[in-house]
């Protein structure tokens, strides 16, 4: 009975990744200009990330943007850090209350240009960054712009980027197939106009984290035009260095998924975590041999949702990754239970 559950399971595991395997992105309309935008950076403690994103932006930054800069109560020097850069396109304002969500509100209210761009403190944006706009379809209300993880030294942070690695495919395949399952605001941007058709973040302004996610399900249940533009490896954010806010990263992307609004949202959160608990369970309930048969259907599919780039340059770490990675969701499923969770000194849940 249990391993006729756990071959069902990895089977729909299975069928769901071939169905993101075949998508195609359709063929680009030739979009070729730049409409007025405003750029929301909430920022609480990044004085040492603030100048690097404000030089990049600043240093070939099209000539109609401007940027908002929103401090939620920053306890560091993040004010004095950004005074050199403050001028008539860049501005520097307090959030009206805690919280992410409050001070993207807060910088939103202010930019009355056609779209908003959400970036993350911490985003490391490349030289040429700014010309890989010209090929993002502005006729749609949201686009979903790619981010990589930043190279580290670390065997902490090959794991975030492999992982991180599959997250991006999974956003640009679902977005490809019409149902888009991920976004990340460290680089989001939205129509104001759709933006208040759809309510903002009023719906999920009492839940502390995803302002992202939950904007995107919103965006998806009013049939919102939602598109992926891969930046061409310009946009990337660092990985964390401890184990510790590793997890407590995690855990504030997990613990939000059971709140998402969009039935296959939540659906992807479930199968993903029973098939990695089966993943577990597997080699205890029948033989070595079958158990590495059925976890092919687990471990192809996510191998090849790896970058080329990261499979070549960590050919051993990547099998290590996929054997192991059970273990890790596991930990981050616990955790959300018995854990505080926590982001800038702030417990949110």
């Amino acid at each position: 009975m249990l391993l006729s559950l756990s071959i069902i399971i990895l089977s729909l595991y299975f069928i769901q990744w071939m169905k993101w395997h075949t998508a195609q992105k359709e063929e680009d309309t030739g979009y070729q200009y730049i409409p007025d935008c405003t750029i929301v950076i909430p920022f609480r403690n990044e004085e040492k990330n603030l100048p690097r994103l404000l030089h990049a932006l600043q240093r070939n930054f099209p000539d109609r943007w401007r940027i908002i800069l929103v401090d939620d109560q920053s306890e560091d020097n993040s004010r004095g850090a950004i005074a050199p850069y403050i001028n008539f396109q860049t501005q520097l304002i307090s959030s009206k209350g805690e919280g992410k969500k409050v001070a993207l509100r807060t910088g939103i209210e202010l930019a009355y240009t056609p779209w908003i761009v959400t970036m993350d403190a911490d985003l490391i944006l490349k030289p040429g960054w700014e010309a890989t706009l010209y090929q993002s379809d502005w006729s749609s209300d949201m686009i979903i712009f790619s981010l990589e993880i930043e190279d580290g030294y670390s065997h902490l942070e090959n794991w975030q980027q492999i992982e991180f690695s599959i997250f991006q495919y999974i956003t640009k395949k679902s977005c490809y197939k019409g149902q888009p399952q991920l976004c990340n605001g460290a680089f989001l941007g939205f129509k104001r106009r759709s933006f208040i058709q759809v309510g903002g973040y009023q719906s999920h302004e009492e839940i502390a984290s995803g302002d992202d996610q939950f904007l995107l399900a919103s965006f998806r249940q009013l049939d919102k035009k939602i598109t992926y533009h891969s930046t061409q490896e310009k946009a990337h954010v660092a990985g964390v260095r401890s184990c510790r806010a590793l997890l407590q990263q995690r855990l504030r992307w997990a613990e939000k998924s059971k709140d998402l609004p969009i039935a296959d949202m939540r659906q992807l959160g479930m199968i993903t975590l029973l098939a990695n608990a089966i993943a577990l369970l597997l080699p205890w309930i029948t033989s070595p041999l079958i158990a590495t048969a059925l976890l092919l259907l687990k471990w192809l599919p996510e191998y090849f949702a790896i970058s080329n780039k990261l499979r070549s340059q960590h050919r051993l770490f990547t099998i290590f990754f996929l054997i192991t990675y059970p273990i890790y969701v596991l930990i981050v499923a616990i955790g959300i239970v018995i854990f505080p969770i926590e982001w800038k000194g702030r417990r949110i849940s």
